[in-house]
């Protein structure tokens, strides 16, 4: 395994900080078109960037059609969303018509990631619920599957339900990869999650282009930015200035990943200290050389200010910038 320096914070010319790590693209014939570090059968777990293929049994079960789900709703289920009305919302409108509430919802309970929706509970004396989980739309899929298919619900997270089993074999699947292959623990939110090299992600990635289903997930994503994150959110960011092209989806620990449509291409970032700040710049940075981002975007302020940040003092003297290094 040998990482790369792909990002350095420098002050006043001297590096104060590093972050190394590896960056993956391949086409749909497998090949790699661009690459920097060489993983050296490398593994990690997906995290939310197995969402997709999480999400893919709604389509299959026809869970899909049978509650009449949005596309809208299909996308916030392959969400980690910040929790602002619109997710919550969305992730609401997808219980109540499989007839449950958030009480069912086995993700856990955190603060909402979205400020103003933080703000606005504090301010009204209102507790986080099951619904501001950045995972909610994921667990309200699944339970709208296990509805569906006549499963158990109470234990829909639990490695040997007949939801997680089938999840596991979907995403074997797609990801090319057999049971030695494939690593497996618990994700933050309770669900079984998937492990294995990244070019192997990567592939799984390719092979939603190449199914009904997985196309179906493609444009969910592609045509609700803001529900697969939330304002400021790089994943949502990329889908939105991308023109309905690119699909992206962050995962925890530094992950992210990109499907190029037009081209049938995807583009794999990893971070090894799971820097998010540096996760992003990367990320931009790879989109601008590969041209997957109009040239044009770089000029606008807020992506020039994630893409390639200045450090400056409280008085707003620059002595410094983040930025790329390859």
């Amino acid at each position: 395994m040998k990482p790369t320096i792909l990002v350095q914070s420098i002050r006043n010319n001297l590096v104060e900080r590093e972050h190394a790590g590896f960056i993956i693209c391949m086409d749909l014939n497998k090949n790699i078109i661009f690459q920097k570090g060489n993983p050296e059968n490398y593994k990690c777990f997906l995290r939310s960037c197995a969402k997709p293929f999480q999400a893919l049994p709604i389509i299959l079960s026809d869970t899909y059609n049978h509650y009449g789900l949005t596309k809208s709703e299909l996308a916030a289920c392959c969400a980690s969303h910040t929790g602002s009305k619109t997710h919550t919302e969305t992730v609401e409108g997808i219980l109540n018509k499989t007839g449950l509430t958030k009480y069912a919802l086995m993700c856990g309970i955190h603060e909402p990631l979205d400020k103003k929706t933080k703000l606005n509970l504090l301010k009204n004396n209102l507790p986080a619920t099951e619904l501001h989980n950045n995972c909610s739309g994921k667990h309200a899929g699944m339970l709208a599957v296990c509805k569906k298919q006549g499963w158990d619900i109470e234990n829909y997270i639990e490695t040997n339900h007949p939801l997680q089993k089938w999840i596991k074999e979907i995403t074997k699947n797609y990801c090319n990869i057999n049971n030695e292959q494939y690593y497996e623990t618990l994700d933050g939110c309770g669900t079984p999650v998937g492990g294995m090299t990244l070019e192997k992600m990567t592939e799984g990635f390719l092979n939603l282009l190449k199914t009904k289903e997985g196309k179906i997930i493609i444009d969910a994503f592609i045509n609700n930015p803001i529900l697969i994150g939330g304002e400021d959110r790089i994943d949502s960011l990329i889908i939105k200035e991308s023109y309905s092209n690119l699909m992206a989806k962050v995962g925890a620990e530094g992950l992210c990943i990109v499907l190029n449509k037009k081209l049938k291409q995807c583009l794999l970032v990893k971070i090894m200290d799971s820097n998010m700040q540096a996760r992003s710049i990367a990320l931009l940075e790879t989109l601008k050389q590969l041209n997957w981002l109009n040239k044009e975007i770089f000029t606008k302020t807020e992506i020039k200010n994630i893409h390639n940040p200045e450090l400056t003092t409280l008085q707003g003297y620059k002595t410094g910038e983040i930025k790329a290094v390859f």
